[in-house]
């Protein structure tokens, strides 16, 4: 057993530090810190994630998979606007078949995305890029570049090449996050968005419960009372968030 106390902003100069440290420290037990669940918190708190931490179910005991979004490896070639698509579209209809809209990170909020009118020319390994001239044409033109990724299959294709599964998901509905953040962007999309590489997407069963879940004031708190809170970070630990 250990004291700890946050001497912060409430300190002052003058104070006595073992008065200060009396009065405002508490006691800590080597069972209350793991390397999994690193952070010093006030006695009530620590009551409060005890509690949910022996009464949830851990995230990834649930049936969801979660996934991570698309590396193109150049955006340039693979992101265009609704002029280039409805132009690739004009000059070949079969261009339309790999071209699915996109959302990047800054578009997606709390319960909430705002799409920019973004797609992706989504083309994998897989695929003949010659029973695609128009989209063939565009892509000649960061020939070069591509060439130059440092993993890709095929010149044309896209860096990150995701599972059959896991690309086909994208098309079903799906809980969004971002990956690097400390607040909560959790929100449903259930008209097929592809996302990229700043995205990922919980996708399963359950997803409406779990997005109210999600982006609660206990799961918050929950996933916030670490050393590290980003969600994914605590998604992929021993004892990850659990609701």
């Amino acid at each position: 057993m250990f004291s700890y106390c946050d001497v912060g902003e409430k300190y002052k100069k003058d104070d006595n530090l073992l008065e200060f440290i009396s009065k405002k420290g508490f006691e800590y037990t080597q069972s209350d810190l793991n390397l999994d669940n690193f952070s010093f918190l006030s006695p009530q708190e620590l009551k409060i994630k005890k509690q949910i931490e022996n009464i949830g179910t851990p995230l990834k005991d649930w049936d969801i998979k979660i996934s991570y979004g698309i590396k193109t490896g150049f955006n340039e070639a693979f992101i265009i606007d609704t002029k280039t698509k409805d132009e690739l579209i004009a000059k070949d209809k079969k261009s339309e078949e790999i071209i699915k809209p996109l959302l990047n990170g800054r578009d997606v909020k709390k319960y909430k995305y705002k799409w920019n009118n973004n797609w992706l020319i989504f083309l994998r390994a897989e695929n003949n890029i010659e029973d695609y001239p128009a989209i063939k044409e565009h892509m000649n033109k960061y020939k070069n570049k591509l060439e130059k990724r440092s993993s890709f299959k095929k010149w044309y294709s896209i860096q990150g090449e995701l599972k059959k599964e896991t690309y086909q998901n994208l098309e079903n509905d799906k809980i969004i996050l971002m990956e690097l953040s400390d607040a909560q962007t959790f929100t449903l999309d259930t008209n097929n968005f592809y996302i990229n590489k700043t995205l990922y997407f919980i996708s399963g069963q359950n997803l409406k419960y779990l997005l109210a879940f999600l982006n609660s004031k206990i799961i918050f708190f929950s996933y916030s009372t670490t050393e590290n809170h980003s969600f994914l970070r605590k998604a992929r630990l021993s004892k990850p968030i659990r609701i």
